[in-house]
């Protein structure tokens, strides 16, 4: 029997208890207890997840870049990893990718939806796509704006993987938009920091002023890894630009919101231990140049790398529901920036999923259907929510509520019925 997938709804208390436990035992987790250690021979993993990565050659080590390197030389001024290289290192790897995350979701149940595009302007002057799916039929709804992962630097809105994805929350009864912002290298490259942001957020404007036309009600950012950073940093942005409105809610997946990863292992590991304890499972953080290096090195931005924001910049967001991954080398950062959130009076909120990888609880819905399902489900959940928290005219939320059996209890407050 595969392992509990996921608690949802717990405090961040309960998550930290739970990682604590897990690695106060005689042997350490992961590679903490066997430095040799392979993903696919960890027993802390799902079996139906560690098989499939296997059975697509993923179980191991990743595959090196070539751009690995001491932590000391990694420096935005030293001339050892060059952009060049690292340009075309995305380049190369972009079409596989595609296509390995692609095969992921070929013959998992059809979605009954509606699918259609838009092209919005961006601020650059340039056309942004966003592919849409719907029910076929439906009132105003919960919108979900979603953002890919791919380290900034590749893969696309269109890929079979987050088509699907954006049709599982269609079938849901939400309205799903992917957003194709610009990336850093790869086909919609080559564009640095802000324009990923840029683009996303003018697709955020954008649907704030199509609420009628779509059949939305809140709206909700929503992505994984390094889409996890672009829900969060958009919210940032639309708090620092008196726009808080425009934001809802925000679901960031395995979110890489601290960056400096491999610019002081030891000091990057002492903050978060997952990064030794899950090294190499699927992506290896502290021992190369990462992608993400293209995006931006200014690590003081929060714009960029959320985890660099101060409480003066969080307060104002909407509520946040932070989701980490039990095997994920980066699953601490986001436990940290939930705690962050926290300390700055945001509704936050953490679901650890257990037994899984770096967003592998999305990526397998034929072999771990229910960890896929529960995923997609705690998403639609927490979109439900935000609405109940944030819908127009609604009473006055009192702690103090005579009547307790008229109301109803979102983010640990009560909102008179």
């Amino acid at each position: 029997m595969a392992p509990d997938a996921s608690f949802s709804g717990e405090t961040i208390e309960a998550a930290k208890a739970y990682l604590s436990i897990t690695s106060s035992g005689k042997l350490k987790p992961g590679k903490l207890g066997n430095p040799d250690l392979f993903m696919k021979d960890d027993e802390r993993g799902d079996p139906r997840m560690r098989a499939a990565l296997d059975g697509f050659g993923m179980g191991g080590s990743p595959a090196r870049t070539g751009l690995e390197m001491s932590s000391s030389s990694l420096d935005p001024k030293d001339k050892g990893p060059t952009e060049e290289k690292l340009f075309n290192y995305a380049d190369k790897v972009e079409t596989g990718v595609e296509q390995l995350l692609s095969a992921m979701v070929a013959g998992a149940p059809k979605r009954d939806v509606i699918n259609y595009t838009k092209v919005v302007r961006g601020v650059d002057g340039n056309d942004i796509q966003l592919y849409i799916s719907e029910p076929k039929e439906h009132g105003p709804v919960p919108c979900i704006i979603h953002l890919h992962g791919g380290e900034f630097s590749m893969l696309s809105a269109t890929n079979g993987f987050y088509s699907y994805l954006r049709e599982s929350y269609a079938a849901q009864g939400l309205v799903a938009i992917s957003v194709e912002f610009r990336n850093t290298a790869g086909k919609h490259g080559r564009h640095p920091f802000p324009a990923a942001l840029n683009d996303c957020f003018a697709a955020l404007e954008w649907v704030n002023g199509h609420k009628p036309q779509l059949g939305v009600s809140v709206v909700i950012l929503n992505g994984e890894s390094s889409g996890g950073n672009l829900c969060i940093a958009t919210a940032l942005k639309a708090v620092k630009e008196g726009k808080h409105e425009l934001v809802d809610g925000v679901y960031a997946a395995a979110p890489e919101v601290y960056g400096k990863w491999s610019l002081d292992v030891p000091d990057s590991t002492k903050k978060f231990p997952s990064l030794m304890e899950n090294d190499g499972y699927l992506n290896r953080v502290i021992n190369g140049v990462p992608l993400s290096w293209l995006y931006s090195q200014d690590y003081t931005n929060p714009l960029a790398w959320p985890f660099a924001a101060t409480k003066a910049d969080l307060v104002g967001l909407p509520p946040v529901l932070i989701q980490v991954n039990e095997l994920d080398p980066i699953r601490d950062e986001g436990v940290a920036f939930a705690e962050k959130c926290e300390l700055a009076s945001v509704p936050t909120e953490l679901r650890l999923v257990k037994g899984q990888g770096h967003v592998t609880d999305l990526m397998f819905p034929k072999e771990q259907p229910d960890v896929y399902d529960a995923t997609v489900a705690a998403v639609k959940d927490f979109a439900i929510r935000c609405y109940e928290y944030n819908r127009p005219a609604k009473p006055k939320r009192n702690r103090d509520c005579a009547s307790k059996r008229a109301c109803k209890y979102v983010f640990g407050e009560s909102i008179c019925a």
